[in-house]
């Protein structure tokens, strides 16, 4: 019976370790946290010297406070929120990463997010004085309502 030795092939370029997988037939390396495969170990240093294309490069997000309108919150409730980051683009839209005051992140759509700043802070307060005067409205047309005499029909008495 053929008895089988095996050798591994590895080879650190540029910093970088490359090992031949003779299963698949491939070089595998990590480059730039990913894991690579190449068809030859020149393709694989090829991979490793060209450079970072810009479609590719990290675009850096700075943190960004907002105004977060919660799916559960009411219409007119909004809560202080931090944009961590641009999390996708989606048939949905765009949807961006936020963490609240209680440090719990979700991704949420562009359309419930807002900047917060002076002007989107006076519109809220303008929504919130509404929205009291709107409730105030509804509880004095309730209270009206109530007040209201009713059609009482008396029921007749069964005859026994």
């Amino acid at each position: 019976m053929p008895t089988e030795e095996k050798s591994e092939l590895t080879v650190v370029y540029d910093g970088i370790t490359i090992s031949y997988d003779e299963r698949d037939d491939v070089f595998r390396f990590i480059l730039r946290g990913r894991n690579r495969s190449a068809n030859s170990l020149r393709q694989a240093k090829e991979f490793i010297d060209k450079p970072v294309p810009e479609s590719v490069k990290k675009k850096t997000f700075e943190p960004t406070q907002a105004y977060y309108q919660g799916r559960y919150s009411g219409d007119f409730a909004f809560e202080e929120v931090t944009v961590t980051s641009v999390a996708e683009d989606s048939r949905h839209g765009i949807s961006l990463w936020i963490k609240d005051a209680n440090g719990n992140r979700s991704k949420e759509g562009t359309y419930a997010v807002f900047l917060k700043n002076d002007a989107n802070a006076k519109i809220i307060q303008q929504i919130k004085d509404i929205t009291k005067q709107i409730n105030d409205l509804e509880e004095q047309r309730s209270e009206l309502k109530d007040s209201m005499a009713k059609f009482e029909v008396e029921k007749e008495q069964d005859e026994d």
